[in-house]
């Protein structure tokens, strides 16, 4: 599995789900209710890239061994 991550801003407009597309469920969580969730491996990994922040924004592989979910 490849994972990219992005960093964003909200700048306007309304959270929605996809019509005919490959979500179904968009939502808000508060960062202090993720660790609460069953989640993949790879939200921890974009997490951890956050709280780091790599002043390039690039990092080596990382390699994850924990739940991986589509």
């Amino acid at each position: 599995m490849l994972a990219i991550f992005y960093r964003a801003r909200i700048v306007a407009g309304e959270l929605r789900s996809e019509t005919c597309g490959t979500t179904d469920l968009a939502q808000w969580t508060p960062m202090a209710q993720v660790s609460t969730l069953e989640r993949s491996v790879v939200v921890d990994v974009g997490l951890e890239l956050h709280r780091s922040a790599p002043p390039t924004g690039h990092v080596e592989t990382i390699q994850t061994t924990g739940l991986l979910r589509h």
